[in-house]
C-alpha cells in the first residue's frame, strides 16, 4: 500500500522518521542517480551498426 500511495503522488512530502532514515537516504541517491543518467543519455549521439 505504502509503494502505491508513493506512486499516485509522487509531489507529496514524506514523513521524516528517524527509523526510515536509510530508505529516505536511499531513495535521494536512486534520483540522483536516474536523473545523471538520463542526463548523460540525453545528450549522446545515437549511432547504428555497420554491416
Amino acid at each position: 500500500r505504502q509503494q502505491l500511495n508513493l506512486l499516485q503522488h509522487p509531489h507529496r512530502n514524506l514523513l521524516k522518521l528517524n527509523i526510515d532514515a536509510g530508505g529516505v537516504q536511499s531513495r535521494k541517491i536512486l534520483e540522483r542517480l536516474i536523473a545523471a543518467e538520463q542526463a548523460d543519455t540525453a545528450n549522446q549521439i545515437p549511432v547504428a551498426a555497420v554491416k
